[in-house]
């Protein structure tokens, strides 16, 4: 099977294996991360959404390790789903179990299958053994990749336990307890067996692992939940960052440029393509580059101004660089299902931006299904087939969404005036439609009446005309009578003539309800989704989600046209906003000082958890933090006085403990509630008791 050609630039897909040749700008990442990633059996790749840090993995790192006849799993979790939920440690063995089965025979290698013999059934700690095993003369080593790895905790929070536990077992390489208790009690008969026997000395051989956990810095902290499990979860990190500019052009340049089989033949940018690309990502030089942009803009190029062999890209030919994006978030729409593309535009143009200041909004998953009738599934594509959009798990444990960079909120707005204008001048044409109908209804009714009144009176005037001949003729007798059924016959006219017009009075009032009928459900509709964004508003500012509730009361304002209600509409959004950054202050605080506590520097940690307390965000939260510092920082102080003890009663160097005292303990103490210790008082009274 012929491969297919391979893009220059992924676009909004991170790098593929296949395009290491053309994975530039991160060469110094690439020989870092590797380096940390060798002399560690467990590292931390962490980056903002958005920087590449699956390219980096896929593209730049992996391939060094395969090169080196390592394997590489990349075991992945997906964000949890109630429609087609699946645990994850079984997604894991599902995955992985390929690993330890014999191709020729389709059997599946357990180890130690006396104690545990069902394949589906094992821990992470028996697969990756049973892996070791099965591959024993042939396996130089594993790199195991669990990008995104902040998707476990989306998980219910039983199975996201029982997670943590294997996989602390498995960093530790220790059998998990239940095993370990399994095993001793068939210890002999796993005796008996020669292969059995081979294995109990095989128990204790470290596994050739390499973990990498890929997460979001804004996540980080999750990680923390490990820790009571796994006390070294934060040793080895590695933060990417952002591409500066001499990185970016290098991924601009580099792969346009790259011989060999591509899709597009190689070409080159112009000086002020290339000048107008960089000023346009850095924000004339204001802000590093995220790569996804970057591959956006490049892959357009790609895609469709490419045409031969060494051709260079001018200015003009690139256009407005905008309208790139305009076109990739029109292109992500037409993609969808027809029914569904409505929904999202509407989702995403409506719900998403607060216009007024050109910024993005967040949206919780049960506001996206109740509003806009938008499923799972269609949210699971815009965030990992698209990127459009990017998913975070609210404090309050809900899903929030929110438009993946603020370079989209723009080219979207544009985007949304063109759909209202079109949906406008729609709306216009089928009210003129409808106003020329009813105006010929009208003209057809009245051309109805005339015709009739026309065709009464001149009834009239022949029978009056017959009545005049016949008087002549000397019917003088009949001429009274005569006379009384013309005035007769004449009212019935008026009345006939009258009747018409009230019907034609009629249809007027009645096209003039059904207007002033259609118009009040209108205005129904729109009191109560007023109500309902006012209310929802209302409780997500009791309970301090402010996103949501910004978000709720800029669509109280979008339907208040006749701003009624403006100033009590602004003054709660200014309200929500404080919130909001008071709130992002918090989450900084409470990220700042776990990773203080991470490294052990406790006094930090309990100062940050302190102000994030003072804040009234989540005090529980921020007094559970203090508690652990608290907490940790009296196991410190006991091993201080034992070390200063030490010093004091097997080498009688009062000068070290009492610089112990100083330096470490009395700082200790002073943040603690107690700030006194009778051991510390006595360790410093003997040490100048020694001096003196």
């Amino acid at each position: 099977m012929e491969n297919k050609p391979l893009k220059r630039y992924p676009g909004s897909q991170p790098f593929a294996k296949e395009q290491s040749r053309v994975f530039f700008g991160r060469e110094l990442d690439i020989v870092n991360l590797y380096q940390t990633i060798s002399i560690n059996d467990l590292t931390v790749l962490h980056g903002k959404s958005g920087l590449g840090k699956t390219s980096l993995l896929n593209a730049g790192v992996v391939p060094k390790f395969t090169g080196a006849g390592l394997i590489a799993l990349f075991p992945r979790f997906y964000a949890y789903s109630q429609k087609e939920h699946s645990s994850p440690l079984k997604g894991i063995l599902a995955h992985l179990r390929f690993y330890s089965t014999d191709p020729s025979t389709k059997q599946e290698t357990v180890f130690l299958s006396t104690v545990q013999p069902d394949p589906e059934k094992q821990t992470l700690w028996q697969l990756f053994k049973s892996i070791q095993w099965h591959q024993r003369s042939s396996l130089p080593g594993l790199v195991v990749v669990f990008d995104q790895f902040e998707e476990i905790f989306s998980y219910p929070e039983p199975e996201v336990q029982e997670f943590i536990r294997q996989f602390a077992d498995l960093l530790d390489n220790k059998m998990p307890a239940p095993f370990r208790e399994m095993f001793y009690k068939n210890l002999p008969a796993i005796k008996s067996t020669p292969e059995g026997a081979e294995q109990i000395n095989f128990i204790h051989q470290s596994l050739p692992l390499k973990i990498v956990l890929g997460i979001r810095s804004d996540r980080l902290s999750l990680l923390e939940r490990i820790a009571p499990y796994y006390s070294n979860i934060l040793k080895n990190r590695y933060e990417l960052n952002p591409l500066n500019r001499a990185q970016a052009q290098e991924a601009i340049l580099r792969p346009a440029s790259e011989p060999g089989l591509f899709a597009t033949p190689s070409f080159r940018y112009s000086g002020d393509t290339l000048e107008a690309i960089l000023n346009f990502l850095t924000e004339q030089n204001t802000k590093p580059v995220e790569t996804t942009q970057l591959q956006v803009i490049c892959q357009y190029v790609e895609n469709n101004l490419v045409q031969r062999e060494g051709q260079e890209i001018q200015l003009a030919e690139l256009g407005d660089i905008k309208s790139i994006y305009k076109n990739y978030y029109d292109s992500i729409i037409a993609s969808l299902l027809e029914e569904d593309q409505h929904k999202v535009r509407f989702m995403i143009e409506d719900g998403m931006i607060f216009e007024q200041e050109l910024r993005r909004l967040s949206l919780f998953e049960g506001q996206i299904l109740n509003n806009y009738q938008v499923e799972a599934q269609t949210l699971a594509r815009l965030v990992n087939e698209h990127h459009l959009l990017r998913v975070d798990m609210h404090p309050s444990g809900s899903f929030v969404y929110e438009i993946s960079h603020d370079s989209l909120v723009e080219p979207i707005l544009d985007a949304k005036k063109l759909r209202v204008a079109e949906e406008l001048e729609k709306a216009q044409t089928a009210e003129a439609i409808e106003n020329r109908r009813r105006e010929a209804e009208a003209e057809r009714q009245e051309r109805i009446r005339r015709e009739r009144v026309a065709y009464f009176y001149r009834s009239i005037a022949g029978f009056g005309l017959a009545v005049i001949a016949l008087g002549l003729a000397g019917l003088a007798f009949f001429q009274k009578r005569d006379l009384q059924k013309q005035q007769i016959d004449l009212q019935i006219a008026r009345q006939a003539s009258d009747s018409l017009m009230r019907v034609a009075q009629l249809q007027r009032d009645s096209a003039k309800g059904l207007a002033i009928e259609l118009q009040s459900a209108k205005d129904t509709i729109l009191a109560q989704n007023y109500v309902q964004h006012y209310q929802q508003g209302k409780l997500y500012l009791d309970q301090k989600q402010y996103k949501g509730a910004m978000n709720e009361f800029a669509q109280c304002l979008a339907i208040d046209t006749p701003r009624r209600n403006a100033p009590e509409l602004h003054a709660l959004i200014e309200q929500c906003r404080e919130g909001a950054v008071k709130f992002e202050k918090f989450e900084q605080l409470i990220s700042s000082a776990e990773n203080h506590r991470a490294e052990r520097n406790y006094i930090e940690a309990h100062k940050l958890y302190g102000q994030a307390k003072a804040l009234d965000i989540d005090v529980e939260k921020a007094k559970q933090g203090i508690e652990l510092c608290e907490r940790d920082m009296r196991e410190d102080l006991k091993d201080l006085l034992r070390r200063a003890n030490t010093f004091l009663e097997k080498g009688q160097d009062c000068g070290w403990a009492s610089r112990i005292i100083q330096e470490k303990i009395d700082p200790i103490l002073a943040v603690l509630p107690e700030k006194t210790s009778v051991e510390r008082d006595r360790i410093w009274g003997k040490c100048h008791n020694t001096q003196k």
